[in-house]
């Protein structure tokens, strides 16, 4: 289901996904064919070792990163959540998210030192990447 949300949601379908509603009501004949195409020939173990064993939540939890915090930094990398604080990222982007924003591991920029102002249309503005390196690593 993780990847059907992700492919729904790159192709526009707007979050949250209605997991109860009929495919055809969601997309066109032919990306609904695309979709089976791709569930028929790719391996179905392969696509779920492609996301995490752990929704956004449950990983904020686990790392003691705010939710806020991870929300943001999703939106503003452009991470599909079809599934809003529900959804389970691929694996690396919940690597680079746990990079980022973990406070314990990495030096990670959570609880509230971020200011969710990241607007991606400002070229001067700077990346998460960029913030999270002016943070001093914690020994």
């Amino acid at each position: 289901i993780c990847y059907v949300a992700d492919v729904l949601t790159t192709w526009g379908i707007d979050p949250p996904i209605d997991v109860n509603a009929k495919l055809g009501d969601l997309v066109t004949g032919e990306q609904a064919f695309s979709l089976l195409e791709g569930l028929t020939t790719l391996d179905v173990d392969v696509l779920n070792r492609n996301y995490s064993d752990d929704d956004l939540m449950e990983v904020c939890e686990e790392y003691e990163i705010s939710i806020r915090d991870a929300f943001t930094f999703c939106k503003t990398e452009k991470y599909n959540l079809p599934f809003g604080v529900r959804t389970f990222l691929r694996v690396d982007q919940e690597e680079t998210l746990v990079r980022m924003l973990a406070p314990n591991l990495y030096g990670g920029v959570s609880d509230g030192k971020l200011d969710g102002d990241f607007d991606e249309d400002d070229p001067d503005g700077l990346t998460m990447e960029d913030i999270a390196r002016m943070q001093p690593m914690e020994d």
